[in-house]
């Protein structure tokens, strides 16, 4: 499978790549959306999300996308937040978990082992992978693609830091990336501070718990409940409910530094 044709010694013709590419088969997967772990023995044991349409049978290639999740990066909420946009293009998708920012070394390491099981273990279009991600995965795309322009047909970050934003550190070479297309999606009419919009049914009391991976805390906070305004101002951090929510969880990941607390009327 694979072998150009010719045979061994033959001579290798124009194309057969993409001919070994199409002749090629994988096990079925099930269907849906399903949490798995890496078998990397650096990363063994570590989660990320696998989607497979219902119509992928491993006997054809299928495009691959790569998302990287915004905040902490966890796979399973970013999972669950494009579930709705995933599941009528009909493609692969994978979501790594980065435990962190996508630009440190350990997620960056990650990704590019997971990338690797997934290639070996499914049928990829390898024309057709894409990554993309928004926020905190909108900066790891970027710097992905220029790690692996050769492995990328495209790039989609969304919110996320371009190329100033590793001129200090790591500076990123344009050139490795110039032929790649790119979708940069930024906003220009962003008012200052955080509105966090809610709608609710039977609710009397909430409270929210805030984290400043999530949202710029050193900025005004505005809540409002079925389009009305029930909270505008500053939130402090406090360093005590830090310490005592990660204690109550047990996962740094889900501790927060803030909460606002509010009576619905």
């Amino acid at each position: 499978m694979g072998e150009p044709r010719g045979g061994a010694g033959g001579p290798i013709e124009p194309g057969w790549g993409r001919e070994a590419l199409l002749a090629q088969r994988a096990p079925g997967q099930v269907p849906g959306t399903t949490l798995r772990f890496m078998r990397t023995e650096r990363f063994r044991g570590r989660p990320y999300v696998l989607h497979v349409p219902d119509d992928y049978r491993g006997d054809e290639p299928f495009p691959l996308v790569v998302v990287l999740g915004g905040g902490p990066g966890r796979a399973i909420p970013t999972a669950q937040t494009a579930r709705s946009t995933l599941e009528p293009r009909g493609e692969l998708a994978v979501f790594p978990q980065a435990n962190g920012m996508w630009w440190e070394p350990e997620p960056g390491a990650a990704v590019a082992a997971l990338l690797a099981e997934v290639l070996a273990d499914l049928d990829v279009d390898t024309d057709r992978v894409t990554i993309t991600g928004f926020s905190n995965g909108g900066t790891g795309s970027l710097l992905y693609a220029s790690r692996m322009p050769h492995r990328f047909a495209a790039v989609a970050s969304l919110m996320g830091g371009g190329l100033p934003f590793f001129e200090k550190d790591g500076p990123i070479d344009a050139a490795a990336i110039a032929r790649l297309p790119f979708l940069f999606v930024h906003g220009d009419r962003d008012e200052q501070g955080t509105t966090i919009a809610l709608r609710l049914k039977n609710v009397k009391r909430l409270r929210l718990l805030l984290r400043r991976e999530l949202l710029d805390l050193s900025a005004p906070v505005r809540v409002t409940i079925d389009g009305r305004e029930a909270f505008a101002g500053p939130v402090a951090e406090a360093p005590a409910l830090l310490l005592r929510s990660w204690r109550e969880t047990g996962d740094p990941q889900l501790a927060h530094s803030a909460e606002i607390v509010l009576d619905v009327p």
